[in-house]
């Protein structure tokens, strides 16, 4: 993910990208063949067809908003303007965890559990709970990225996989199994933001991803008892992670702190 130096964070062309970054599905459960082994390349391709038709809608539900985010700088020295930006729930990590996952007929084979991302952001694996029985437990597997083909119906998760796959997949555990230089998103939500000195200014509301990358943090702050407050969106990459025994935190540099306490003290006064 290049960086330039004179980035200003998130305009509206970028939100743009992250709606329509990730295919849409227009083949149904009933239009495609039971047999996922056989016919799973001809299914994706026939919904690949579908990305054109489904990129204005993309575009589109940009106005049906997850939120209202003040945008702000993460890299650039002299940023004088704050923008507002819209991002859409469906490509926020609040709302990936716990979608549904299909196989490419529309059957349901789990559920995401989490994703692994490395400290640039990219999409190292994705985690898998198979549902267990009635819907406790679970066994958890770990994929490549690359097994998710799209989102189908704005929610449920088209994956390269049946149920066989799930099944035959060695088990995930947190403690064992988790790549090196990796974090889970799961955790990094709500997890604190802290300035240079340490002390906590916010929290993360959500991870926007575009494509197969953790491309901004959304942190909250100026909350009273926990409720209302402000929002503003931090760039993945621009931002340290901290790993205290498991327990994450987003440090800010600086220069950072500098530039988002002054952006803090303008939404009070307004």
């Amino acid at each position: 993910m290049e960086k330039s130096m004179n980035k200003k964070i998130l305009m509206a062309a970028s939100v743009l990208a992250i709606m329509a970054s990730i295919p849409a599905y227009a083949e149904t459960a009933a239009e495609a063949s039971a047999n996922v082994e056989v016919k799973t390349e001809n299914v994706l391709d026939k919904a690949g067809n579908a990305i054109e038709r489904n990129a204005e809608k993309a575009k589109a539900a940009t106005k049906e908003a997850y939120s209202d985010v003040k945008a702000y700088f993460t890299d650039d020295d002299n940023i004088s303007a704050v923008t507002d930006l819209k991002m859409s729930s469906v490509r926020t990590a609040d709302k990936l965890m716990g979608a549904t996952v299909q196989d490419p007929t529309g059957k349901a084979i789990g559920k995401i559990e989490d994703t692994l991302v490395s400290k640039d952001g990219d999409i190292e694996r994705v985690i898998i709970n198979d549902g267990g029985v009635l819907g406790l437990g679970g066994k958890l597997v770990s994929f490549d990225d690359d097994v998710i083909e799209g989102i189908r119906n704005n929610e449920d998760v088209v994956v390269k996989l049946n149920e066989a796959s799930i099944k035959n997949a060695a088990a995930f555990d947190y403690d064992k199994s988790m790549p090196a230089g990796t974090f889970s998103v799961k955790k990094l939500i709500g997890a604190k933001v802290l300035d240079d000195k340490g002390k906590n200014i916010g929290s993360v509301d959500t991870i926007a991803f575009d494509g197969d990358d953790a491309d901004y943090v959304v942190v909250a702050f100026n909350k009273i008892l926990g409720m209302g407050g402000d929002k503003a969106a931090m760039d993945f990459e621009a931002l340290n992670i901290v790993d205290n025994g498991g327990k994450y935190s987003f440090k800010l540099n600086a220069e950072q702190s500098a530039q988002f306490n002054s952006f803090k003290q303008s939404t009070k006064a307004n």
